[in-house]
């Protein structure tokens, strides 16, 4: 069923007159790759024209890969993969660049960048590559792995690897401080006081909040508070036996 959805006024690039179009949409069958699936797409026709009729239909002209790009966002969406903009923070929380982020990930440079850009959809065997991005680790395990074989394809790619090495090196240092420090803080603060006199028993028997004002909410959100004010780093709360519990984040 074709929808009207609007018009627009465009200037014909080649006769240089202005025109009126009527914006339609349209649900079509389409086909990504090997996999084929209902989309809606969006056409102009020439005021005056029978929206009815798919020879009118024009591609938008002021953005002729539309409907493409809309295919491009089902697809990821309905087959759970990243989209350009997931993929490009993540190699920006890793500080690569383009030519770095794809010798890693084996690809070219202007497939990472066409992906990252949105012009193509990555493949199925594309998408394993780049879900390696989501974890920094699986990234310092294969640069570990392959490092000699990534030196070699540095020269040709002109990557500075020495450059890339130390870069790694010191983000790897910096998600292990990041861990240790979780690990910590996740078991000094497992006591977890709800609110007033609920307690928690762990291996060093029950603690109970001496009042309101000192309990503190332990979530999956770390959410610490004292009253209605944030505890700040190193902020403190105390017990009911007068002991104090200092949170080291």
């Amino acid at each position: 069923m074709v929808k009207e959805v609007g018009n627009i006024e465009f200037t014909d690039v080649v006769t240089g007159k202005l025109e009126k179009y009527f914006i339609i949409e349209i649900e079509e069958e389409t086909k990504v790759q090997f996999e084929s699936f209902m989309a809606n797409h969006r056409y102009w026709v020439l005021e005056g024209r029978d929206i009815t009729d798919f020879d009118e239909y024009m591609e938008p002209l002021n953005d002729p890969d539309y409907n493409l790009k809309r295919d491009f966002q089902k697809y990821r969406k309905q087959y759970n993969f990243l989209s350009p903009e997931a993929i490009s923070n993540y190699r920006k929380q890793l500080g690569l660049n383009l030519r770095e982020a794809a010798l890693i990930l084996a690809m070219s440079f202007s497939t990472l960048s066409n992906i990252e850009n949105g012009l193509i959809l990555q493949s199925y065997d594309q998408e394993i590559k780049l879900r390696d991005l989501e974890n920094p680790f699986r990234i310092f395990d294969k640069v570990d792995k392959y490092r000699t074989l990534l030196e070699q394809r540095a020269l040709k790619r002109n990557v500075d690897i020495d450059k890339l090495l130390k870069k790694l090196e010191d983000k790897k240092l910096n998600e292990e401080k990041i861990l240790d420090h979780s690990s910590t803080m996740k078991i000094s603060l497992d006591v977890g006081i709800d609110s007033v006199g609920t307690t928690r028993i762990d291996k060093n028997g029950a603690f109970t909040v001496k009042d309101a004002k000192a309990a503190y909410i332990l979530s999956n959100e770390k959410k610490v508070t004292k009253g209605s004010a944030p505890l700040e780093k190193g902020g403190e709360t105390v017990w009911e036996n007068k002991k104090k519990s200092t949170l080291n984040w």
